[in-house]
């Protein structure tokens, strides 16, 4: 029997009215999961073999009636739908591909970052420690600073207050040059020295004179010595009670003043030129 010869519009309308049964047998198909090698690869997943498809098809419409003629147009048909679907898996494990080379990538960058936080914490925290340090020691050198600037003053006022003490040591000392010159204590000397000045047309009454005398020798004769040992030159000023009574060689052993049993606190060396 010669089955008979169909167009593409009939073809069409048979895939129409067999639409739903076609669903129902992908459905099924996509339920089994069935696995398909595809150009050497495994493909797992609703994929099926387009010459079974093809098979199965052909004998559908073998059974409906149809002809022999549009066998083509339905394995290009099939073939397409099954390239679709390789497309979609391929596409899909492109995705998860991308996917965990991003995450791969997300936690490499992630594990850089802490890496250079941590070593830029440490870096912060050794400068961190290094400028206490440094403020530190300003701090002790601005106290220290401050410590000598008191001192400095304090020395300055006890150099004012000596100097004052010498310039007022001087005047008295002038004045009492001046209120009592030099006297001869011995009384026949000067009936002596009388009695010859009446005789002698041209008195001389100091036969060497001296045009530079010593300041040192008019203080030792006024009893300007040392109140300690006598033999040398008071030179040395004790303070707080500002008596010149003492050589340098005993004022270093003399606590108190020999003239006002004054304590010491401090010496000062008077130069007399």
């Amino acid at each position: 029997m010669v089955r008979p010869q169909t167009s593409k519009l009939v073809w069409n309308h048979w895939l129409g009215e067999n639409e739903g049964r076609i669903d129902k047998m992908e459905s099924l198909q996509a339920q089994n999961k069935r696995v398909y090698t595809y150009d050497g690869a495994s493909v797992a997943g609703n994929l099926t073999s387009p010459v079974n498809e093809f098979q199965q098809m052909k004998s559908r419409r073998v059974d409906d009636g149809c002809g022999e003629g549009e066998d083509e147009n339905v394995f290009s048909i099939i073939h397409r739908q099954h390239n679709i679907q390789i497309d979609n898996i391929i596409s899909q494990h492109g995705e998860r591909i991308k996917m965990e080379i991003l995450g791969s990538k997300w936690r490499w960058m992630k594990q850089v970052a802490t890496t250079v936080e941590e070593v830029a914490m440490k870096k912060i925290k050794t400068k961190d420690e290094e400028i206490n340090r440094v403020r530190q020691l300003n701090a002790a050198l601005e106290d220290r600073l401050r410590s000598l600037s008191t001192e400095t003053r304090i020395w300055k006022d006890i150099a004012t207050v000596n100097e004052n003490a010498v310039v007022s040591l001087r005047v008295s000392l002038e004045q009492a040059r001046a209120q009592n010159p030099p006297q001869n204590l011995d009384g026949g000397d000067d009936d002596a020295e009388s009695v010859c000045d009446n005789l002698n047309p041209n008195p001389n009454p100091n036969p060497n004179p001296n045009p530079n005398p010593n300041p040192r020798e008019i203080v030792r004769e006024r009893g300007g010595g040392c109140r300690v040992c006598g033999k040398e030159d008071a030179c040395m000023l004790f303070l707080p009670c500002k008596h010149l009574c003492l050589c340098s060689g005993c004022s270093t052993v003399t606590m108190v003043c020999p003239i006002c049993y004054c304590t010491k606190q401090c010496t000062l060396r008077i130069n007399l030129t």
